[in-house]
């Protein structure tokens, strides 16, 4: 699909027809590239698109549980004092 749009100081509004196919919605982030004249707009991956994509052993899983467990214990205690 290829439609017009117009750039204004503002920046550029992309058509909700274009944001629908490309699942964005307000506020989601873009990465914005150009290749040989031609821009390309894609959504910006997050860190929970890509969440799951590395395994781990269990071992590693649990000290990160708990790291996570002692930081919430000292947070606890910053919050009383």
């Amino acid at each position: 699909m290829t439609v017009a749009v117009t750039v204004s100081e503002k920046g550029l509004v992309l058509p909700e027809e274009i944001r629908e196919k490309a699942n964005l919605k307000n506020g989601d982030r873009v990465t914005v590239s150009e290749k040989n004249g031609v821009i390309v707009i894609k959504k910006a991956r997050t860190i929970f698109d890509i969440a799951g994509s590395i395994k781990v052993s269990a071992d590693f899983d649990t000290r990160i549980s708990l790291l996570a467990a002692q930081k919430d214990i000292a947070d606890e205690k910053l919050s009383r004092d």
